[in-house]
């Protein structure tokens, strides 16, 4: 692709990077890909203070593909996901701004798409559609009872930790995954183009009559053991192609009865039913375009969010100024999803707590904050350690919140 070089953009395209190195070279190139009748544009890459080589290889690699389209602004530490946006939009030159995760495969169309649908609708923000990066196959249990799976499996001869959330009808436990009749789950396609091999374990199985259904093959045990044994599945990789399935990501976002930010069609395999554009509530920071202009009007993002539910609370922001919110299904990218953070953890729970009380805060006032406070205090399963350090964290940011919106109300 040729890029053209301006002193101003139709488009900054805003990446914060923080030890993603292993993901910089298809990210990278997918831009390089893009179609080249979309808007101008300019990458401002934002590493959050990386060890892992992050910038000596986008400057080796991509510096004399992107030129002077590509800012490569170095943060003094890890500032986050919202500070390090904030820095990257005080660096770009575009009228619009695109915010994308660095863990993203764009489609050659994405941010076209993205640009005219901003353009002819006037909306304030406009999501892509997110997919999973791998596509997937689907298995379905074949039991009159239950079958217990070491949630460790073999695929293609490597360890993999089947994923909860790829999991559905089942009873998942800490090494083990109760499945029963209408059980069935989802195993990433990580060598797209070759065969597919995987070995299950079955800690408890009848062999006589209990299988594993998948792409119109059924699977037995190969052991003779009554009471457990391996289910072994291959596929060509003809049978691989016929068989994926691509599951959602995010085709918008909202926020539940309880306040908590959710991705629509999270995990559904992807057969049509969100190809039609339309308004949403909330929208997804791993891709998402707006005006400058807007972005700087409602004060950018808050940065108490470090990340998560940052990209929800500028979306309730932005329709504060009565622009829409849209969801355009064409504008199509692969993410690997939680990369920064690992899902569950310690940290992504820390964050996700805090940040939500204070966007509770923030938007639906202090007597709801209060009661979802005490709510977590009361039912949260969260370790000791991580509840109080949210919570002590939480207090210290909404105190000045609370304040403010007291001195308003007196006011």
């Amino acid at each position: 692709m040729s890029l053209k070089i301006n002193k101003e953009y139709d488009v900054s395209i805003i990446v914060v990077n923080y030890n993603g190195k292993n993901h910089l070279e298809r990210f990278f190139d997918s831009i390089l890909a893009l179609d080249t009748k979309g808007p101008s544009f300019e990458v401002v890459f934002v590493d959050n203070k990386s060890t892992d080589d992050s910038l000596a290889f986008v400057e080796e690699r991509f510096r004399s593909s992107f030129q002077n389209n590509l800012k490569v602004i170095k943060a003094p530490k890890n500032l986050g996901f919202a500070a390090g946006n904030n820095l990257g939009v005080k660096h770009s030159a575009g009228k619009y701004i695109v915010f994308l995760n660095n863990d993203t495969i764009l489609h050659s169309l994405w941010l076209k798409q993205l640009y005219d649908t901003i353009i002819n609708s006037g909306a304030g923000i406009v999501n892509s559609k997110l997919v999973f990066s791998y596509d997937f196959l689907k298995l379905q249990i074949v039991t009159r009872d239950r079958m217990v799976l070491d949630n460790k499996v073999s695929l293609n001869g490597d360890s993999y930790l089947i994923d909860n959330k790829f999991c559905k009808n089942v009873v998942y436990e800490n090494d083990k995954i109760l499945c029963f009749g209408n059980s069935y789950f989802y195993v990433p396609i990580t060598h797209p183009g070759q065969k597919f091999c995987l070995d299950l374990n079955f800690i408890e199985l009848n062999e006589s009559e209990d299988k594993v259904r998948s792409g119109g093959k059924e699977f037995i045990s190969s052991s003779s053991n009554s009471s457990n044994g391996h289910i072994k599945l291959d596929f060509t990789a003809d049978e691989v192609v016929k068989n994926q399935v691509t599951l959602i990501q995010n085709a918008g976002s909202d926020v539940n009865a309880d306040y908590s930010g959710y991705d629509i069609g999270f995990c559904e395999e992807d057969i049509g039913q969100y190809e039609e554009s339309r308004e949403i509530n909330s929208a997804c920071g791993a891709s998402m375009i707006l005006k400058k202009d807007d972005f700087l009007q409602v004060g950018g993002f808050d940065q108490r969010f470090f990340m998560y539910y940052e990209d929800t609370d500028l979306s309730f922001r932005i329709r504060s100024l009565g622009k829409k919110l849209i969801y355009c299904p064409s504008s199509i990218v692969r993410h690997v999803h939680a990369a920064s953070s690992k899902e569950w953890s310690p940290f992504f729970l820390y964050h996700v707590t805090k940040n939500r009380l204070i966007f509770i805060l923030k938007n639906f006032g202090i007597k709801v904050f209060f009661k979802q406070l005490l709510d977590i205090i009361v039912n949260s399963k969260l370790k000791s350690s991580v509840l109080n350090k949210a919570l002590i964290s939480t207090l210290a940011s909404s105190s000045r919140i609370i304040l403010q919106k007291v001195a308003k109300r007196v006011g």
